[in-house]
Order: structure tokens, then C-alpha cells, then sequence
């Protein structure tokens, strides 16, 4: 269907979220077929993460975000998921730049269980400015912020923030 959107923002993100639920459902039924096509769930959850996390933060300005809550831990982050933040710099608006930021950029590094499953994904964001001036390569090595996430912790806080824009977006109408 090409139905028109009447509110692009709200109705991307809605959409997106809807069609994570159809794909999801999709590829239970077919999980165990043999003769199925692969379905690459984290491939799919880094073009979700387009939607839900990007075009989020750059459709909205920053009031939008400082209105949700900003304590990490109120989507199910802990400290220890970010490296390269003070404590004080440890509130949402900041975790969410530098994810749009790595994931913008194509800063992004898996690690997998041996079996090509994906256990974890490094997002990292770098100053290319200040790697410049320092005669440093543009590497995860040298990046200012590194946060590491699950795939659940990560669908999870795509979801959340999806959510709560829809939920915020609804009352402003």
C-alpha cells in the first residue's frame, strides 16, 4: 500500500513500528521452514534503527528529547553499556546523539558467538576535527564515545524511544 501520510513524522515512525510487529510475526511462522528465505534480523534492526532512532532525532528538535526521561537506566542502559561519558553526561540526549552519530556514519562493530550469531554491537562516535589535530585515524580505537549493546538491548531502546516520540507527538496534536 502507498497510503499518504498526513503527518510524515508521526506516521513514519507508527509505520515503522508496525512493520518490525509484521516482520517479526512473519518470520516465527517461517522460522523453522527449511525452504524459507533467511531473514537477517539485525541487518533489519540497523535500517529500523534508520527510522526509529535518525530521522527521531533529526525531525525533532532537542526539546522533544529533553522531555522524555533522562536517566540511562529508565531504558534499560547502565553505565557500563557506555564508555566515554562522564556520569554527569550520562542522560539520554547525549547517549542518542552519539547513536544517530555512529550509526549515521556507519560506525558500527559486531561481535558474534562463533556461530555467526551477533552478541553484541559496538556503536562508536568520534570528534573528526579533533582526530585531525591529533594526526589520529578515524578508528573505533580512537573514539571519544563507545556504547555497546545487545540486539535486545538494542531493538528495546529503538522501540522505547519510538514510542514515547508517538506517545509525545500524539499529545502535541
Amino acid at each position: 500500500k502507498h497510503m499518504e501520510y498526513k503527518d510524515f513524522e508521526y506516521d513514519f515512525v507508527e509505520r515503522t513500528l508496525r512493520n518490525i510487529e509484521w516482520i517479526e510475526k512473519q518470520n516465527s511462522i517461517v522460522k523453522d521452514d527449511p525452504t524459507s528465505m533467511t531473514f537477517y534480523e539485525f541487518t533489519n534492526l540497523i535500517n529500523q534503527c534508520l527510522g526509529l532512532i535518525i530521522l527521531v532525532k533529526e525531525l525533532s528538535d532537542d526539546s522533544f528529547v529533553k522531555s522524555l526521561p533522562q536517566a540511562i537506566e529508565h531504558y534499560s542502559l547502565r553505565k557500563t553499556d557506555i564508555d566515554g561519558l562522564a556520569d554527569n553526561d550520562l542522560i539520554l540526549l547525549n547517549v542518542l546523539t552519539h547513536l544517530r552519530n555512529s550509526i549515521a556514519h556507519g560506525h558500527i562493530q559486531q561481535s558474534d558467538d562463533g556461530n555467526d550469531e551477533i552478541t553484541e554491537v559496538v556503536f562508536w562516535d568520534a570528534k573528526p576535527w579533533e582526530l585531525k589535530k591529533e594526526n589520529k585515524d578515524m578508528t573505533i580505537d580512537n573514539a571519544e564515545v563507545k556504547i555497546f549493546l545487545t540486539f535486545e538491548k538494542l531493538k528495546n531502546f529503538a522501540n522505547t524511544i519510538a514510542n514515547e516520540y508517538l506517545i509525545k507527538k500524539r499529545i502535541k496534536q
